[in-house]
C-alpha cells in the first residue's frame, strides 16, 4: 500500500499545478480523480489478495525502509527523482512564438529537438490519446506483454520460466552488466530512426520494412520451415552464434564492415538458402528475400568479396559503429553481460517458444500500428521525446542506483532462508495479472493526470 501512497502523493501534487505551462491555461481543478477511478486494475490488486504477495516482498526487502546510515530507500528515491525529473522538464525555456507568460507554442511548434520537454509529452498525449490516433497500439501492447508475462510464471497451465527473471535480477547486480549501456543502446536506436534531410521519412521508412518482413506470407513459410527442418537446441546454439558474432564485430568502422559481411551477412543467407531451402528463385519467398536484403544485405558465400559500395542494408547501417550516437559498443557490452547470466539461454529459448514455436507475439500488428502512427507523427515528436528521455535519465545515476537496487531485490530468484516462494514467484504473477488487466491504459491515463493535471471535464486517457 505504500507504493500506492507515492503514486498518490506525486499525482495530488500535480493538481492545480500545471495550468501556467502550456497553452491555453485549463481551468482550476475542482476535484481530482482517485486512483480508484484512473487504475481499477492496478487498486484491485492492491486491495485483493495479491496485495499480500506485494505486502511480503516490501516487508522483507524493507523498501520503503531508510539504511541504518540514513540513505533513504529506493522507493523513496525514485519517487524523488521523478518528481525532480518532472520539475526539471517544466523549467525548459519556453518555446519561440508564444505570448509572455505562456510556454508552448501550438500553433507552430519548434523542431522536436529544440521544444520545451513537457510542452512535447503534452503535444504526443494530445494526438496519439487525446486525438485517439495512438489507442490501437495501446490495445496490442497489453496482451503483447501478458503473453511473455505468461510465459515466465507458467499460465493456461504450462510450466514456469522464472530463469528470464532471474538474468533480469543478475542484470540488477552484477559490476560487469551497467545500465548505462543498456540506456545508450536506446538512444542510439532511437537516434537511428530520426529524420535526415536526406531522409525526413526515415522512422516510417524503417518501421515499413520491419511491418513488410514479418507480415510477409514467406516469414509464416520460413518460421515453419525453421521449425520443422531445425530443433530448438539448433536454432538457440545459431542465435548464439549470431550473438558471438556481433560482439566480435570491431569498433573500427573500416574493419567492421568487412566483418559484418562475412560473418554476420553471408552466414544468415546460407542459412535461408542451403539449411531452410528459403530460396529467391521460389515464387513463396523471392519477396520475402527481397525485403530481408535491404534489412540484412544481399551476399552469399559465392559474394563473399563483393563490397557493398555505397548501398548498405539497415542492420549495417544500425550497427556501424561510426554513427554520431553508436549503438555497436554498448549493445556490445549488453549482450556480454547476458551471454554471462545466461548460460542457458533462456531468452533465445524464450524467443523460440513464442515467437517460432508458438508465434503467438503478435509483433506484425505492433509495428503496423506503430507504422501508421510514425505517418501520423511528421516531427517525429515521440522518437526525438524518448531519445532525449533516455539521456535524461542516464545522466540521473542516483535514480540508475536505486532502480537497479530494486530491480534486485524484487525480482530476486532466491527462496528466503526461511523456506518460502522467492520474490519473482511473488511479485510477477501480479505484475502479469496488471497487464492482463489493461495495466498500459492506466499508465497512460495517470499521466495524462499528472501532465494536464486533474482539472474537471473529460480526460480521454482515463476513458474505460
Amino acid at each position: 500500500m505504500a507504493a500506492v501512497a507515492v503514486f498518490l502523493c506525486a499525482f495530488l501534487v500535480s493538481c492545480g499545478a500545471q495550468d501556467k505551462e502550456g497553452p491555453p491555461p485549463r481551468a482550476q481543478p475542482q476535484k481530482c480523480q482517485s486512483l480508484d477511478e484512473i487504475a481499477p486494475a492496478l487498486m484491485d490488486a492492491l486491495k485483493g489478495g495479491q496485495s499480500e504477495r506485494l505486502r511480503t516482498v516490501i516487508v522483507r526487502e524493507h523498501l520503503f525502509d531508510d539504511g541504518a546510515d540514513g540513505s533513504p530507500s529506493p522507493m523513496k528515491t525514485l519517487a524523488r527523482v521523478a518528481l525532480r525529473t518532472l520539475t526539471s522538464m517544466a523549467k525548459d525555456p519556453a518555446e519561440p512564438g508564444v505570448a509572455d507568460g505562456q510556454l508552448c507554442n501550438g500553433e507552430d511548434p519548434p523542431p522536436s529537438r529544440d521544444s520545451n520537454r513537457m510542452c512535447e509529452a503534452r503535444r504526443i498525449l494530445d494526438m496519439f490519446v487525446h486525438q485517439g490516433k495512438g489507442t490501437d497500439l495501446i490495445d496490442l501492447y497489453d496482451p503483447f506483454i501478458a503473453k511473455i508475462l505468461g510465459y515466465v510464471v507458467g499460465a493456461a497451465l504450462e510450466p514456469p520460466h522464472y530463469e528470464v527473471v532471474g538474468v533480469l535480477a543478475a542484470s540488477c547486480t552484477k559490476a560487469y552488466c551497467r545500465t548505462e549501456d543498456l540506456l545508450d543502446v536506446a538512444t542510439g536506436m532511437l537516434a537511428f530512426m530520426e529524420p535526415t534531410v536526406a531522409q525526413p521519412n526515415r522512422p516510417k521508412d524503417i518501421l515499413a520494412l520491419l511491418h513488410a518482413v514479418l507480415q510477409d506470407p514467406g516469414m509464416t513459410e520460413l518460421m515453419d520451415s525453421a521449425s520443422a527442418n531445425m530443433s530448438k537446441e539448433a536454432l538457440v546454439a545459431f542465435g548464439n552464434i549470431l550473438l558471438d558474432n556481433v560482439m566480435a564485430f570491431p569498433t573500427d568502422p573500416d574493419q567492421f564492415v568487412n566483418k559484418y559481411h562475412r560473418d554476420l551477412e553471408v552466414k544468415v543467407n546460407d542459412l535461408l538458402t542451403t539449411t531452410l531451402k528459403i530460396t529467391r528463385e521460389d515464387p513463396k519467398s523471392a519477396s520475402l528475400r527481397r525485403l530481408l536484403d535491404q534489412l540484412i544485405g544481399p551476399h552469399e558465400l559465392a559474394d563473399l568479396d563483393v563490397a557493398h559500395g555505397s548501398s548498405r542494408p539497415m542492420l549495417m547501417d544500425l550497427l556501424d559503429p561510426h554513427r554520431p550516437d553508436p549503438v555497436l559498443p554498448a549493445l556490445q557490452s549488453t549482450l556480454a553481460c547476458m551471454r554471462k547470466n545466461d548460460p542457458g539461454s533462456s531468452m533465445l529459448s524464450l524467443v523460440y517458444d513464442l515467437a517460432f514455436k508458438g508465434q503467438e507475439l503478435g509483433l506484425a500488428q505492433i509495428l503496423g500500428a506503430l507504422e501508421a502512427l510514425a505517418d501520423l507523427d511528421g516531427r517525429a515528436t515521440l522518437v526525438t521525446f524518448l531519445k532525449r528521455a533516455c539521456i535524461m535519465i542516464r545522466a540521473d545515476e542516483e535514480g540508475i542506483i536505486a532502480a537497479r537496487g530494486l530491480c534486485a531485490r524484487a525480482l530476486s530468484t532466491t527462496p528466503p532462508a526461511e523456506g518460502g516462494a522467492s520474490n519473482a514467484e511473488l511479485v510477477m504473477p501480479v505484475v502479469a495479472d496488471l497487464f492482463g488487466g489493461g495495466a498500459s491504459h492506466e499508465l497512460v491515463c495517470v499521466t495524462d493526470s499528472l501532465l494536464f493535471g486533474c482539472a474537471s471535464g473529460p480526460q480521454p486517457a482515463c476513458t474505460p
